[in-house]
Formats: structure tokens, C-alpha cells, sequence
């Protein structure tokens, strides 16, 4: 049966904490105007009479700016961003060597009316009571996406946002777009964010009509609409003036995404059998599909959580037709409409799952590490947020979604040791380990047929993990929380062994030779010399003492030994060095201990100890070693 309601809401208001941000609203909503002028001013709003549809008198003549192309500040004064327009190539054609533009973010001011309508302009009556503020049907420049923005924390609680398009020359039926009251970055995280609907993907379209609604009489303030348009997308066909769409001539290009192919990125085949161990899933990267870097700003702390505890599943409530070749598009599009729509640091998703099963990194800190998102408000730390591209409200999501976001989730709680049928508590409130964005909010999302599939998701997820018994997690075990701390980055198969990062210590081994530990001063110098990439490779032992020398303790390695002396720092020795120093006695010979690591060496490398050095020459293959 299908929830026909959210089950749940935990953060209807969204919580007010003191904000930390220091981004001033300029920031936030600069302009890019004729000239490269910035500008946050409003301007009348400027439309033929023939086109309203409502008295001229009921429009207050000061409501929001005409359309605007809007770039990030600071990357209008870079001395790179081209100043050119450029021409879009002919329709159907993607550019796939070039540069390509970045997404155009233009936005209008939705007009306030003076006096509340009842009834709609084609005569409907208004769906939760009066029509607040309203833009008839307008020409516009072409876009591929909308979406809706107004002051944060301006809308009344019983608003609804209604959109229409031209598309082919025809517009299309009322769409509701959904409004998330504290979706996004919780108060305390970004204060000067704008607030707005969940971004619409239309398909190429070349005309706007937006009527903004409540019950209570109550409008938003400073309502604006936003279209996004990709160059790399074709132009609608609406009078075939493809010619006309050209980028702004503040557009800030990119490097052009990789094209996404069947075989390249997705991961939505079928799953015959559980693996032995949930590898990372084939996904393209935010430089693969063409995420402009400049359009982000730093995001504020806590950039990455300490670990990551569960899911939340969202939709992004776009149409679900779009093709393949389209699917980077619309992961631009929202990218371009969370930074420059609304606001935010960065996309909002950590990861996206289209309908072919092609996995998208979404949010800029490292795929395998638990970075803060902004999908779910006060329960962004902690938790990964993944977004299934379409509308999910009356469909179930695709055979090659369900596939991904199988493996997507497999491998992230499968690494981090986190049952996929338990539990998990963020901020004081206790979830499933894979729940709906619905089980924290008071919104639809995922869709209802998107919830209802959650439980089979589940059981598959678990599965999936059923083959999947690590060492790294028996010897964890073993060690204890206490020592290890959470994991920080989930497990990771070398070729030559295994390796877990917990926030305490970071655990590495192999079948053969068993798991071991490393945290504190010996972790922090197996880093400094390449960890398991370095010449040492992997531990082969767990610190033990050093006979005969009192408080000294050693760990072994495949190709080296680290020393940890009492009050010192460890000093780790490998190769060559190593060998001579153990075969004229190590701790006994005139030689002593050591005082410093190997030191890599434009000849090669050399090492003190207590009693004189060991050089190697890496030219000559000659080892010396020199007395005090």
C-alpha cells in the first residue's frame, strides 16, 4: 500500500540557532547586468499589457527585478572568465572538445498583487485559496529548468507554487513545484540563503508563467522565478529560432563534461549474486559531468562529518523522460540552481542516480569521506543524502535505478559496517538506517511510490552485504571503539590488502598476515612516508616491546620496521638502511638508536642514529655508514 501522506514530521519550523556565516546577502543575491555592473536593486518589473492577465492596478510596481543573468561575484572579476558570448551549436549537436558555457542562472521578480485573487486567470478556482503574487505567460529566454525563490523565512506555512511553460510552441498544464520548508542547510549553517521550491526540469522551453497561492491571503517577500539554461542542451523548437539562444556575455565556462556512456558509468545493471566485497560503484565524477567550480563558495564547518550513520533517499521531481545524453544536464542544472538560485556552498546531494543507473558525485570533499550535505536541514551531519533524478510521486523508479542505488548504498554502509536494516540517531531524533527524506520533514519526498520501494531496499541492500565478512571489522572489534573512534572512511580493497580510516586510528592488513592498527605518533609517521602506497606497504605485526631496550617498541611492515623510543617521535626505516643497521646490530651496535627516519636524499636517502649515519647512493648502489 502507498503512504498517501508523510509519515513524519520531526523539523516542520526549521530551528533558529545564532548564525556563524559572515557571507554578507550581497553575496547571496548579486546581479550580473549590461556592463558587468553588480547590482542587488530591485527593478519594476516590465511586461505588455497584452500579456496580463490580471488588473494592472493589483501589481505593486516595485516588486522584483526584470529577467537578469546571474553569476557568481567572484567569478565576474576573474581575469579568465570570457567576456564573449557564445553561440549555441546547432540543435541536437553537443559540443564534446571545446570549453563548454556554464549553466545561464537568470531570474525575474514574480509581482506581488495588491488585492488577492480567488480566481485563477483561466478561471480555475485558486488550489489553497488566493492568488498572492502571479507572472502571466511571458516570453523568456530558453531554459531547461525552473524553479521558484523568495526571502527566507518569508512564506507563510500554507503556500503553493504553480508553474507553466512553453514548450514546442504550447504550454504546458499547471505544475505544482514542492516547497520544503527546511530543506537544504539548517539555520545555523548558511543564514542568508534564499529559500525556494525544489528545481523543476522542463526540457528546452522558451516561455514562463508562475501564480504563487495560500490560504491565508499571505505572499512571500521578494518572489522571484529562476530558469536555468545549458548550452549543451537543444534548444526548444518553439519558431525555430535556435540562433537566439545564446549564452550571457558574463557566462563562466568550464571544462566540458565527458560524454556518459552505457558502458562507461552505469551501474544499473542486474545483480546476480551477492559480491564478497561492496566495491565502489561506477560513478561520474562532478569534472565528468561539468560542474563549474567557481560557482560554489567554501562551505562552512563542519565540511565533513566524523562519520557517516545512514541514508536519506530524496527525488528530485523533475519529468522522468529525459534521455540519457540529458542526464548531466540536469545534474548541472541543479547544481547551478543550489548555488545560484538559492544560495548554497555547493549542490545539496551527495550523490544523484538517474534513471539508466549512472551514479553521479554530487557535493564537492571526496567521494569515500562523509561530507556534510544540505538535503535534510538539521540532519545533514552524519548523513548521506542520494537523490533519485525524476518524479517519483506516481512511478515506481527504473530496474537500472533500483539496481544503483542498491550498489550506491551497499557500499556506502556496507564499508562503514552499518547494518542496512537498523537504526541510526542524528541530533537527538532516532531513523532508519535507510530512510525517506519524509521520515525527517514534512514533505513527499521521495514520492510515494519512491517511500513504498524503501522497504524492499532494505531487504536487497542486506543481501547484497550478505557475502561480505571483513577482517577489518572482526579485528576492530577486537581492539575496541574506545581506541578505534567511528569510521571516518569506510573500507578500501588495495589489491594487496584492506584498509579502514576511523577517526582514532586507521586499521590495515590482509588475510595472510592479519589486520593491524595504527593511531597516534606511529600513524601520523606512517602518513608522512606514503601510508600504504609508500615504501613500507603494510603492517605485518601489532606493536610489541623491543627486547632488552626499556619502554622501545617496534611495529613490523612488508618492507620496513617503526620505532616508537619514549619521549621521541617514531622513526620509521625501510630498504637498505634498514638492513645494514639490523645486520650490524640495530639497538646493540655502535651505531644505537635511531634519531631520525630515512631521509629521502637527491642521491638517495640516509638516516641518523645515536652513534653516526647510514648513507645509501642510489647511482652507485653503495651503502656507508659513518661513526661518530
Amino acid at each position: 500500500s502507498l503512504p498517501a501522506q508523510p509519515s513524519r514530521s520531526l523539523s516542520s519550523v526549521r530551528r533558529s540557532s545564532p548564525s556563524t556565516r559572515t557571507r554578507t546577502a550581497a553575496t547571496v543575491v548579486c546581479l550580473a547586468v549590461a556592463g558587468g555592473v553588480l547590482s542587488t536593486a530591485p527593478a519594476t518589473a516590465t511586461q505588455p499589457a497584452s500579456a496580463r492577465t490580471s488588473s494592472a492596478a493589483a501589481v505593486v510596481a516595485s516588486t522584483g527585478p526584470a529577467w537578469t543573468n546571474r553569476v557568481p561575484a567572484a567569478s565576474a572579476s576573474r581575469a579568465s572568465v570570457s567576456r564573449a558570448s557564445v553561440s549555441r551549436a546547432a540543435a541536437g549537436t553537443a559540443r564534446t572538445s571545446d570549453p563548454v558555457t556554464t549553466p545561464a542562472v537568470r531570474q525575474q521578480g514574480v509581482p506581488t498583487l495588491r488585492s488577492n485573487q480567488r480566481l485563477q486567470p483561466d478561471g480555475t478556482r485558486a488550489a489553497a485559496g488566493y492568488v498572492v503574487a502571479e507572472l502571466p505567460q511571458e516570453d523568456s529566454r530558453p531554459f531547461e529548468t525552473i524553479a521558484v525563490t523568495w526571502a527566507q523565512q518569508s512564506a507563510p506555512d500554507d503556500v503553493e507554487v504553480d508553474v507553466r511553460v512553453r514548450r514546442d510552441e504550447t504550454w504546458t498544464a499547471w505544475q505544482r513545484l514542492e516547497f520544503v520548508p527546511d530543506e537544504g542547510p539548517s539555520a545555523d549553517e548558511e543564514a542568508d540563503v534564499r529559500d525556494g521550491t525544489i528545481p523543476w526540469w522542463t526540457g528546452p522551453a522558451d516561455g514562463v508563467s508562475v501564480r504563487v497561492s495560500s490560504a491565508s491571503g499571505k505572499a512571500p517577500r521578494d518572489v522571484s522565478v529562476v530558469t536555468i539554461d545549458d548550452p549543451q542542451v537543444a534548444p526548444a523548437s518553439a519558431g525555430g529560432n535556435a540562433s537566439s539562444r545564446t549564452t550571457s556575455a558574463h557566462a563562466v565556462t568550464a571544462p566540458a563534461p565527458t560524454a556518459v556512456t552505457e558502458s562507461a558509468a552505469s551501474s544499473g545493471a542486474s545483480i546476480t549474486h551477492a559480491p564478497k566485497f561492496p566495491a565502489l560503484p561506477r560513478m561520474v565524477t562532478r569534472g565528468q559531468w561539468g560542474a563549474n567550480e567557481s560557482l560554489r563558495d567554501p562551505c562552512f564547518t563542519p565540511r565533513v562529518a566524523k562519520t557517516a550513520k545512514m541514508v536519506f533517499i530524496h527525488h528530485t521531481v523533475n519529468d522522468n523522460g529525459y534521455s540519457r545524453a540529458e542526464s548531466p544536464a540536469v545534474v548541472r542544472g541543479i547544481y547551478a540552481y543550489h548555488t545560484q538560485g538559492q544560495g548554497w556552498c555547493d549542490i545539496g546531494y551527495n550523490f544523484l542516480v538517474d534513471r539508466f543507473g549512472t551514479v553521479y558525485q554530487g557535493r564537492k570533499g571526496g567521494i569515500r569521506r562523509p561530507v556534510r550535505g544540505s538535503h535534510a536541514g538539521d540532519y545533514n551531519v552524519g548523513s548521506v543524502g542520494i537523490s533519485m533524478i525524476g518524479d517519483f510521486q506516481r512511478r515506481y523508479p527504473s530496474d537500472a535505478m533500483k539496481n544503483a542505488l542498491v550498489r550506491l548504498v551497499g557500499w556506502k554502509l556496507g564499508t562503514s559496517y552499518r547494518a542496512p536494516r537498523g537504526h541510526a540517531r542524528i541530533y537527538g531524533d532516532r531513523f532508519k538506517r535507510i530512510s525517506g527524506h519524509r521520515d525527517a520533514m514534512q514533505t513527499a519526498c521521495p514520492g510515494n511510490y519512491g517511500y513504498a520501494w524503501l522497504p524492499t531496499l532494505r531487504r536487497r541492500v542486506s543481501a547484497y552485504l550478505s557475502r561480505f565478512h571483513s577482517l577489518v571489522e572482526r579485528k576492530a572489534e577486537t581492539v575496541g571503539k574506545q581506541r578505534t573512534g567511528a569510521v571516518h572512511v569506510g573500507e578500501v580493497r588495495l589489491g594487496y590488502g584492506r584498509r579502514t580510516v576511523y577517526t582514532k586510528a586507521t586499521l590495515l592488513g590482509r588475510r595472510k598476515t592479519g589486520v593491524h592498527a595504527l593511531s597516534g605518533v606511529a600513524l601520523t609517521r606512517y602518513r608522512s612516508v606514503g601510508g600504504a602506497t609508500g615504501p613500507m606497504r603494510l603492517p605485518v605485526s601489532d606493536l610489541q616491546p623491543v627486547a632488552a631496550q626499556d619502554g622501545v617498541r617496534v611495529m613490523a611492515f612488508d618492507h620496513g620496521r617503526m620505532y616508537l623510543l619514549p619521549g621521541e617521535r617514531a622513526k620509521a626505516l625501510w630498504g637498505r638502511i634498514l638492513l645494514r643497521w639490523a645486520k650490524l646490530g640495530g639497538f646493540s651496535s655502535r651505531l644505537g638508536a635511531p634519531r631520525t627516519s630515512v631521509l629521502r636524499r637527491p642521491y638517495g636517502a640516509s638516516a641518523v642514529f645515536a652513534g653516526g649515519s647510514i648513507r645509501y647512493e642510489r647511482a652507485q648502489q653503495r651503502v656507508t655508514v659513518s661513526y661518530r
